[in-house]
């Protein structure tokens, strides 16, 4: 690792912003090829920080868990399953709240950050501030601390148990993440805040934020954030559907005019050119972390640094992984034969739509429609059925019609006709 050029962008960026320590971790598939740190004194790997905000990616997936496990709805009312709530906040949706649409304002009341320790469940109500609901709902990005609290109480009302019991099981415990954790563990680093006028640093205290800890308590490290990005990239099917991981990573609302940025279900989307990345920035009293990854090139990078100060670890990641991918485009998977069903290679060939010829191949188990202008896959469904997983026929039912000799002669794709003979445009009488 000694020469990459992760190194040089640490030790400028540590320079430049002031921080007393800064460590970054750049992998690919699951394996790290490159890691650099910069202070005096240079921090361990194993050195934890707290990565404040990069925990909402966790509480994310775990409320996602719930959805996926059908204990739960996205498009539920958070008093649907927390009785009591006030009325000002029992109907923010679940979803809503996972993309900062839901309009809550960003702060519980009261001097929040200035208090140690944070508030426990039924203290976190009596800070819901006055209005609690700041814009309304769906009608515009508004980042929400407040909204992931939430959630983090619905996690615990539905697995019965609190929000570190259930991420050590769920999450840390299963994937290995053992230097990532709700308290700091030694060794970890100090949080510091710079004189603005002086290269003088004082020590932040490491509050226990209690039931705001969703949005921002964790402590982790570079390498173990790294092995969670590759999780939110290629995750492990029995803890999250790989579906759901692409549904967090797809935008629900876009932050700025020019869609340089967007938010998806718990993870910020960063476009550059013809890419998006996904992840999260996180900053709590004395810290700054960022986590980047990239789809398609198997790519995480994740920085942290411990002092609260201007400087943009989330660019550092995304300057990291879009070097690395033009410094060392991923080699592709070898392409090996696969067996074809029956049922699917009748399909296969050429059809028409009103005359315009579209090809149905199979690749890697699915059936790929190639009009020459787009791809759609399709998966099996059933018996002659087959349903859409890319944008314009997502979801959509693509049916089998057969003739009275047996044999496919019609194509249906939600009501459009694809027949094998381009002179007949139904294909059955």
């Amino acid at each position: 690792m000694s020469g990459h050029p992760l190194g040089a962008r640490v030790a400028a960026l540590q320079r430049s912003a002031r921080l007393p320590q800064l460590t970054a971790a750049l992998a690919r598939d699951g394996e790290v090829v490159a890691e650099a740190a910069a202070g005096v004194p240079e921090p361990a790997p194993d050195v934890q920080f707290r990565i404040g905000s990069i925990t909402k990616t966790f509480t994310a997936v775990l409320v996602l868990q719930l959805r996926d496990e059908g204990r739960l709805a996205l498009e539920d009312p958070l008093g649907r399953h927390l009785p009591g709530l006030p009325a000002a906040v029992a109907d923010a949706r679940a979803g809503d709240l996972l993309a900062h649409v839901s309009g809550l304002a960003r702060e519980p009341g009261g001097d929040f950050w200035e208090a140690v320790p944070g508030p426990d469940a039924q203290g976190l109500l009596g800070l819901l501030p006055d209005p609690a609901r700041v814009l309304p709902a769906g009608s515009r990005w508004h980042y929400s601390n407040l909204a992931y609290a939430l959630l983090g109480r619905l996690v615990e009302e539905l697995r019965g148990a609190d929000l570190p019991t259930v991420l050590r099981e769920r999450l840390l415990g299963p994937l290995g993440l053992e230097r990532t954790s709700w308290l700091p563990e030694p060794p970890h680093a100090q949080g510091w805040r710079l004189h603005p006028f002086a290269d003088l640093v004082e020590p932040e205290p490491h509050a226990d934020t209690a039931a705001m800890g969703a949005a921002g308590q964790l402590w982790s490290t570079p390498r173990d954030l790294c092995r969670w990005g590759a999780f939110l990239l290629d995750p492990d099917p029995a803890l999250l559907a790989p579906a759901t991981a692409a549904q967090m990573r797809r935008p629900v609302v876009v932050v700025d005019d020019a869609w340089t940025q967007a938010h998806g279900l718990g993870l910020q989307l960063v476009r550059r050119g013809e890419r998006v990345l996904a992840g999260h920035g996180g900053s709590m009293p004395g810290f700054l972390a960022g986590l980047v990854v990239l789809p398609g090139e198997g790519l995480v990078a994740a920085a942290c640094a411990n002092a609260w100060q201007v400087a943009d670890p989330v660019g550092l990641c995304v300057d990291a992984v879009l070097d690395e991918a033009g410094r060392a485009p991923r080699r592709p998977r070898a392409w090996a034969p696969s067996p074809v069903p029956d049922a699917v290679r009748e399909l296969l060939g050429e059809w028409y739509y009103r005359g315009a010829p579209v090809r149905l191949v199979c690749r890697e188990g699915l059936l790929v429609l190639d009009s020459g202008r787009r791809r759609e896959r399709f998966e099996p469904a059933g018996p002659d059925l087959f349903r859409g997983l890319d944008a314009w026929q997502g979801g959509e039912p693509l049916r089998v019609r057969r003739g009275d000799d047996g044999r496919p002669a019609v194509l249906d794709l939600a009501t459009w006709l694809l027949v094998r003979d381009p002179e007949d445009p139904r294909g059955l009488p």
